[in-house]
């Protein structure tokens, strides 16, 4: 069939839409993306309607009513996709809940990062703020529609109790197991402590603390196995399973934890839940976690948590404006494949990460803003060590941090990377002092023009 003049010019604006929406997906920016994909369609459209017409001017209604509803599933189709690209899998999953429920969603939330999905499902209604407590909701014409972290829609109702959640832990037991929770005793419970336990049982709750206590780590005994909540409401300052008494006395119970259902509102001074090694799933923080966690409070938080796989994008974000340290806290997280690129933008303070993603084995990417907002930081020695399937790291990746002076083995033993910041390039490089050996090990390095003073500081 020859392709009239029409159908040709049709084709080179088509060409030129495909350049634009290619672009603009690689830069990331979606308005531009879904706007492009849009006029691709609607030029295709032109392009093959002028082919059914043919010679004869007569358009072929049947054939025609066909191909514009093909090409309506096409355009949902592509924005879909681009609305995907866009997102992590965790609000990938949220979306397509959204969609199945018939919501209609537009523009992006003014403080978390939802795309434009306007040109997959039409354009009355938008996401709002979600509650403090970081349920989310959108309104869908007069309607306010509470959706949790999974999706799953919620009355007003319950989001309003959200702020009385109590500390829900989830621990595996066998029968007759006794579980002893992580209490710090001594001179450091009284005071500390003044608070309500739920077993998960159905057995009577229990007291613990309060004003002249005896110090004192509760215990509880299953008499079937099963996976049970463990609810705690009340004042519960420091829930530690990293603290030496507890891991020496109860090394058993560190592997029976596998679930935090719910950070609560207990305003915890810390938690520590080093070497839980089946813990596979972190909530999403409320407006009180972490709100009294101080200088290292959070160091070594989910170290040796080896079978933990996501991180929550926000965990950090009610973090203590004071919070100076997060010196090993993913430490040995071997199933951990990337990391939030949110995680540390509400910790300007912090100066110290080091180790904080030491051995995670399967760490694949690492995102370039991960900390953006984290000017003050000056040591990352041993941040990113032994995370032998990294291959290319963001060469921006520090450049916000200018004041940073400790590259100590920062990528060390990353037997595969090939490439990643150029840390002699910096403007303080003078002051990066002694033997920093940052890549030392990443055999896989493209060292290619560096000279003997470079790679005998940073690569031997």
């Amino acid at each position: 069939m020859l392709l009239t003049n029409g159908v040709l010019q049709g084709l080179t604006r088509l060409r030129k839409k495909l350049e634009n929406l290619a672009i603009a997906i690689k830069t990331r920016n979606i308005n531009d993306a879904h706007k492009y994909a849009k006029n691709t369609i609607l030029i295709l459209a032109g392009v093959s309607i002028s082919t059914l017409t043919g010679n004869s001017g007569i358009s072929k209604n049947a054939e025609n009513a066909r191909l514009q509803n093909e090409l309506g599933s096409i355009v949902e189709k592509i924005n879909l996709a681009i609305s995907e690209s866009f997102m992590d899998d965790v609000n990938v999953d949220k979306m397509k809940v959204l969609i199945d429920k018939g919501y209609i969603i537009e523009n992006k939330n003014e403080n978390y990062d939802y795309v434009d999905a306007s040109a997959v499902l039409g354009s009355s209604s938008k996401f709002g703020k979600g509650n403090e407590d970081k349920e989310r909701y959108i309104l869908d014409g007069n309607k306010v529609v509470y959706i949790n972290n999974k999706g799953e829609e919620v009355t007003e109702a319950e989001t309003a109790l959200d702020a009385n959640k109590n500390f829900i832990t989830t621990w595996r037991v066998n029968a007759n197991d006794k579980i002893v929770l992580p209490f710090i005793v001594d001179q450091w419970f009284q005071g500390n402590y003044d608070c309500t336990i739920d077993w998960g049982d159905g057995s009577e709750t229990e007291h613990v603390g309060g004003e002249n206590s005896t110090a004192q780590r509760p215990e509880h005994t299953y008499t079937q196995a099963g996976d049970y909540n463990i609810s705690i409401s009340g004042k519960c300052a420091y829930f530690v399973l990293t603290a030496n008494a507890y891991s020496s006395t109860y090394p058993e119970l560190l592997k029976k934890l596998i679930k935090i259902v719910s950070w609560g509102a207990v305003e915890a001074e810390g938690y520590g839940f080093g070497d839980a090694e089946n813990l596979v799933e972190i909530a999403e923080p409320i407006k009180k976690t972490f709100i009294k966690c101080e200088d290292d409070s959070l160091a070594y938080l989910f170290s040796g948590c080896k079978n933990l796989e996501v991180i929550p994008s926000f965990l950090f974000r009610y973090v203590n404006e004071n919070t100076t340290s997060f010196k090993g806290t993913f430490e040995r997280c071997e199933k951990l494949t990337s990391i939030p690129e949110e995680l540390f933008e509400n910790a300007p303070n912090a100066t110290n990460f080091e180790a904080t993603f030491a051995y995670c084995k399967n760490l694949m990417t690492i995102p370039t803003n991960l900390f953006a907002n984290n000017k003050k930081q000056i040591n990352f020695k041993k941040t990113f060590t032994g995370c032998t399937k990294l291959e290319n790291v963001p060469y921006e990746l520090f450049d916000s941090t200018p004041n940073t002076i400790n590259f100590d083995r920062t990528f060390y033993e990353c037997y595969n990377l090939k490439t990643g910041p150029k840390i002699w390039e910096r403007a303080n490089a003078s002051q990066i002092s002694g033997n920093q050996r940052t890549y030392a090990y990443c055999n896989s390095f493209d060292k290619t023009g560096l000279s003997t003073d470079i790679l005998n500081k940073y690569f031997e």
